[in-house]
C-alpha cells in the first residue's frame, strides 16, 4: 500500500477515534450532571460536533493557511453526518425498544 492510502486510512482512524472519544465525554457529562435523557443526548451530539469543531480550527491555525487540511475538514465533516445518523437510529430504536412500539 502506498503512502496516500495509508495516509488516508490513518487520517479516518484519527477521525473516528477523536469523535467517538467526544461523544463519550458528552454521554459522562450528561451522567456527571444526572441530566433526563433528552438532555443527555443533546450533550453527546453538542460536544461531539463542537469537539471536532475545535480540532478543524487548530489544525487550520498549526497548518497556517489551508493546505492539507482540507481532506481532514472533509473527512470531519462527512463523518459527522454518519455518526449524527447512527446516533439517531440508535436512540430511535432504544426508544421504541423501551416504549414497546414496532412500526
Amino acid at each position: 500500500m502506498d503512502l496516500g492510502w495509508s495516509l488516508f486510512f490513518w487520517l479516518i482512524g484519527i477521525t473516528v477515534l477523536h469523535n467517538l472519544v467526544a461523544f463519550g465525554i458528552g454521554w459522562v457529562a450528561g451522567i456527571g450532571s444526572r441530566a433526563d435523557i433528552k438532555d443527555r443526548r443533546a450533550l453527546i451530539m453538542e460536544i461531539g460536533i463542537q469537539n471536532s469543531g475545535l480540532a478543524i480550527v487548530i489544525i487550520l491555525a498549526s497548518l497556517e493557511g489551508f493546505g492539507g487540511a482540507a481532506a481532514v475538514i472533509g473527512l470531519w465533516g462527512t463523518w459527522h453526518i454518519i455518526a449524527g445518523l447512527t446516533l439517531v437510529a440508535i436512540f430511535r430504536a432504544k426508544d421504541k425498544t423501551i416504549s414497546g412500539k414496532t412500526e
